[in-house]
C-alpha cells in the first residue's frame, strides 16, 4: 500500500511538471520570444492543425 502511494505521488508530480513545461513553452511562443528547436515541431503542427501548441507539446 505504501509503494502504491509513492508511485501515485510520483506520477502526479511528473504530470504536473509536464503540464507546467507545456504551458511555459506556449506562453513563451505567444509572447513572441521565439521557440527552441525542440518546440519548433509542435509550433508548426499547431499552425496547421486545430490542436493548440500546449497540447502538441504535452
Amino acid at each position: 500500500m505504501h509503494s502504491i502511494k509513492i508511485a501515485l505521488s510520483r506520477y502526479g508530480w511528473f504530470t504536473a511538471g509536464v503540464l507546467l513545461n507545456a504551458f511555459g513553452v506556449a506562453l513563451i511562443t505567444k509572447a513572441a520570444l521565439g521557440t527552441s528547436p525542440i518546440s519548433s515541431l509542435p509550433y508548426v503542427l499547431s499552425l496547421r492543425f486545430p490542436v493548440t501548441l500546449g497540447q502538441f507539446t504535452f
